[in-house]
């Protein structure tokens, strides 16, 4: 097994990375126990967007801790002994639950634009969250530091 050397990404490369992805896991943790977990997410070039049931372990977690990690990671399909590249990206920052129009319409939109669909698309779960915004399930996660690496 012979390894390539490790490059980190730029800005506009961790940018690209983040805009092509669709999924990534979620690190919590609450005071005694560390959770991770797979999620869709969606990227305007500044903050992801999540969403988060209103019951359930991932709430549970990020009630107690608002700060996460969210690692995208892209290996090829043959991936293994003669083809070892992967790259990643790596996010932290601290969630919070989207409860504002203005931000409730901007995850939606968003979320529309980065899995490729027509806008407007989402209408109707637009309409229902902004009748009872505090019962939103959008979330946005604040990056802080953020790095990239292929290898």
């Amino acid at each position: 097994m012979t390894g390539k050397a490790v490059k980190h990404f730029s800005s506009a490369e961790i940018d690209q990375f983040l805009k092509q992805e669709k999924v990534g896991v979620l690190s919590m943790a609450d005071e005694r126990t560390p959770y991770a977990v797979p999620v869709t997410y969606a990227y305007d070039g500044e903050n992801i967007y999540l969403t988060i049931r209103k019951k359930g372990r991932k709430l549970n977690y990020i009630t107690l801790n608002s700060r996460v990690c969210l690692a995208i990671y892209r290996i090829p399909p043959d991936f293994g002994i003669d083809n070892m590249s992967w790259a990643s990206v790596i996010c932290e920052g601290t969630v919070s639950q989207l409860i504002e129009p203005e931000g409730i319409e901007k995850a939606i939109r968003t979320a529309e634009q980065h899995f490729g669909l027509p806008a407007g698309t989402w209408d109707s779960l637009l309409q229902t969250t902004l009748k009872n915004p505090i019962n939103s399930t959008l979330w946005q996660m604040t990056i802080d530091a953020i790095s990239g690496m292929s290898g």
